[in-house]
């Protein structure tokens, strides 16, 4: 079995799948990556059983809040996090 390159994001492995999380702070750019992400995951042997993204709150808001002075347009108030479920087949 091939390795998940865990520089997508996070990877687990829980009752026999694997979990790729990789959180993204525009969504612009996880939109642009999720079908490059499970072709990938296809083309290694994987099958995508679910996959889906979250809009959580910015963790590190109050920093950036505090570093750009309340500018809003200089940071996001929340992140996106895209988050898939595969079964290695091969």
């Amino acid at each position: 079995m091939r390795k998940i390159d865990e520089r997508l994001g996070k990877v687990y492995e829980k009752d026999g799948f694997f979990y790729l999380e990789k959180i993204y702070n525009d969504l612009y750019d996880l939109i642009i990556e999720e079908r490059s992400i499970k072709n990938k995951a296809i083309e290694n042997g994987f099958v995508v059983h679910d996959s889906k993204w979250i809009i959580k709150e910015n963790p590190e808001l109050i920093i950036e809040n505090i570093i750009y002075e309340g500018d809003k347009d200089m940071y996001n108030e929340n992140i996106f996090v895209f988050k898939v479920k595969l079964e290695y087949m091969k």
